[in-house]
């Protein structure tokens, strides 16, 4: 017979957008609610609402990008370039700043892992 390992619970994985109605209906006795003190709880409020406009602007530059495609006809005058699309840099900046957001959240937030 096998013995259970112990330790930490595994992280219990909560979506971004149902995090917060999820720390809301914690139990008071459970070990993510004993350590979330109210300023914490600011910080992650803030952080969601950053995700949500990030959310946005992803979904947007996707849609500039599949209309555009990766690359680009730039004409500027008689000059004729192919140069990438500057959506695509963006999105990759916005989606390096969402995930460094969701990491702050799982920093504040021991025993809980967002996923997006």
């Amino acid at each position: 017979m096998s013995q259970k390992k112990r330790g930490r619970p595994k992280n219990v994985k909560v979506n971004v957008r149902s995090l917060l109605e999820y720390l809301e209906t914690l139990p008071a006795e459970s070990y993510v609610a004993r350590n979330l003190t109210p300023d914490k709880m600011i910080w992650i409020k803030r952080y969601v609402e950053e995700l949500g406009y990030l959310e946005a602007m992803l979904s947007r530059l996707k849609e500039d990008i599949d209309r555009h495609g990766e690359v680009e006809d730039f004409v500027q005058g008689a000059q004729r370039l192919r140069r990438a699309n500057p959506s695509v840099d963006m999105y990759h900046k916005t989606l390096r700043t969402y995930r460094g957001l969701v990491n702050k959240i799982n920093e504040i937030l021991q025993g809980v892992e967002v996923v997006w």
